[in-house]
């Protein structure tokens, strides 16, 4: 998949034509979204419209299973565990709090995921002076 370029237009406060709630939640956004793409993530409108609700608190990460489609246990998430203790015995893809089975569907949720705790510090960034502040950063 090529990197295509998406439309961020900050005097207007939009991304792909989707108005964010201010400047700071649009630039945490576009951040995030343009990392993600070099990753394989792939913005649509309705994607953009999840995104500026869950970083504005609007919907929970659970919502978003519901709202892109994705549906519990439907592979480069393949991992060896012969005792099927972390991994789903079907797919070989990681056991997660919300049961997706299916790798893509997986990896769209953990983008969204992300994104919310990447806005949080860059608002409230967390001090690291040594490996001992490292643990704040997943309070």
């Amino acid at each position: 998949m090529a990197y295509k370029p998406i439309n961020v237009d900050r005097e207007n406060g939009t991304i792909m034509g989707i108005a964010f709630p201010d400047l700071d939640k649009l630039e945490s956004a576009a951040s995030a979204i343009g990392s993600a793409m070099f990753e394989g993530f792939e913005p649509t409108t309705r994607k953009i419209e999840i995104l500026r609700d869950y970083l504005d608190g609007a919907i929970e990460l659970a919502d978003i299973q519901g709202l892109l489609g994705i549906h519990p246990m439907a592979n480069d998430y393949n991992h060896e565990d012969p005792d099927l203790s972390y991994t789903d015995p079907v797919t070989g893809v990681l056991r997660n709090k919300l049961n997706i089975a299916d790798k893509d569907a997986l990896r769209e949720v953990e983008f969204f995921s992300s994104i919310r705790g990447l806005a949080r510090l860059r608002d409230n960034p967390v001090p690291i002076k040594d490996i001992d502040d490292d643990d704040a950063i997943s309070r």
